[in-house]
């Protein structure tokens, strides 16, 4: 087996590469002046199971370009077969026509990576898990369940709600709660498609008065929804609250903004990596899915 990387997720991909006892390949990635990308894979691969590690993070077409090139790349040096890791899928959230005249973005992602010679797809914690059903080859969501619980079990202990931050995070908070055997609590909100701007209206369900709080949720982008449901817990009586969350995607300023709010943690995973260094905040931890990957590696 060899591990390959675009220049999204190098230190993961080494990683995964070195708990599976399989070749970390060597990608040669250069731009032209006209911005055109060229790859070369400098190790032999030929007769090999490959797996192209990926995430479409920021620059997140240039990675997507890479992960296509790689593909290909792969199939005409002779790997036997070759498996694509997208630990976040960028347009995953473009995962239906929200207005006239737009495309479906994350079907689009799935048509243009399962026409390429891949055996299988490996996605982490999609917003919307139905999106593994827009490629045509086999796809598996890796679960992530694991790792935050058992940091969970850890760090704050027994005596605590989870908390659903909206309606489309209700099934996989319930899913926690069960396996944690917590009580669930349910933030109702909306969005304005045209502003972004989050309202929250209410929270209902298990009473939170003077208890530790784990929202789990799949992704934080600028941050502010993260901040506005914080002051709603601490507003609603909650001792502290603690956010779980697969993808951080590092917009500008959201950590500093996660950092001054009323939040005591957020633990996050490397599905994506950070551009300019580790960021630094007290109430941010890390967790690498490398174990993850390289389980269901594995099995399959």
């Amino acid at each position: 087996m060899v591990i390959l990387s675009g220049q999204a997720n190098p230190h993961l991909a080494q990683a995964v590469a070195e708990k599976i006892g399989a070749t970390a390949g060597e990608v040669d990635i250069q731009k032209f002046k006209n911005g055109e990308k060229r790859i070369r894979i400098a190790t032999p691969v030929r007769d090999e199971r490959v797996v192209i590690i990926q995430s479409l993070s920021q620059p997140v077409d240039e990675h997507f370009v890479e992960l296509l090139l790689l593909i290909d790349a792969a199939e005409r040096a002779g790997a036997e077969e070759t498996t694509v890791v997208m630990p976040w899928m960028g347009y995953s959230l473009q995962d239906k026509t929200f207005q006239d005249g737009m495309p479906m973005s994350a079907r689009v992602i799935a048509d243009s990576i399962s026409h390429q010679h891949v055996h299988q797809v490996f996605l982490a914690d999609l917003h919307n898990p139905s999106v593994a059903g827009f490629y045509s080859v086999p796809t598996r969501i890796l679960n992530t369940f694991p790792l935050f619980a058992s940091h969970i079990r850890e760090h704050v202990g027994q005596d605590f709600v989870v908390v659903a931050p909206d309606f489309g995070g209700l099934k996989r908070a319930h899913s926690y709660a069960q396996q944690l055997n917590a009580p669930l609590a349910h933030i109702e909100k909306t969005r304005d498609l045209e502003t972004g701007e989050v309202t929250i209206h209410s929270l209902t369900g298990a009473d939170i008065q003077g208890k530790a709080c784990i929202v789990i949720d799949d992704v934080v982008s600028t941050g502010s929804t993260v901040v506005e449901v914080a002051e709603a817990l601490e507003k609603a009586g909650a001792k502290n609250s603690h956010f779980y969350v697969t993808h951080f995607l590092y917009v500008p300023e959201s950590l500093e903004k996660l950092t001054n709010s009323p939040l005591s943690s957020i633990v996050i995973t490397d599905s994506v990596s950070p551009s300019g260094g580790s960021p630094q905040s007290p109430k941010l931890t890390i967790l690498s899915l490398a174990d993850t990957i390289t389980n269901e590696l594995k099995k399959h």
